[in-house]
């Protein structure tokens, strides 16, 4: 066992300078490679978050823009309709004016000839009584002429 013992001491002496190396090179890599490494993956994590940040802000700001066009592009069409309702009014109103007028007018020439008419019949019984007076005049004569002879 001792043989063993010593055969193990003989080996780590042995692979200390092998040790003392990989340690040596182990400070070596992390100070010359590592940090440098790990600066520029700080550098380009933080590059990309701050990308992420400035498209979720573009992004946000696109919303911000779309919600903005799409309550003008509501206003303007409720102008529209407005506006359109108003015409709509508008026209409604002259369609009565104008229906009043029609009417109004149509009236006054059912009245006009609603006089005309009454004047016409009274003329004709006008007419008619003269004639029937005359004829009956004509009547008595011939009769008492028929009576005398």
């Amino acid at each position: 066992m001792e043989s063993l013992l010593d055969a193990l001491g003989q080996l780590v002496v042995k692979a200390l300078p092998t040790c003392a190396l990989v340690i040596l090179l182990h400070f070596f890599l992390k100070r010359t490679f590592y940090r440098p490494l790990e600066a520029v993956l700080e550098e380009r994590d933080a590059a990309t978050e701050g990308a992420r940040k400035a498209a979720q802000a573009a992004a946000e700001k696109a919303d911000e823009i779309a919600a903005r066009y799409e309550a003008a592009l509501r206003e303007a069409q409720g102008e529209i309709f407005r506006e359109q309702e108003a015409a709509r009014q508008r026209m409604r109103g002259q369609q009565r004016a104008a229906l009043e007028e029609a009417r109004s007018r149509a009236n006054a020439m059912v009245h006009q000839a609603r006089a005309e008419i009454q004047e016409e019949m009274q003329a004709a019984r006008r007419a008619l009584e003269a004639e029937s007076e005359a004829l009956a005049g004509e009547i008595v004569s011939v009769l008492l002429e028929r009576r005398a002879s």
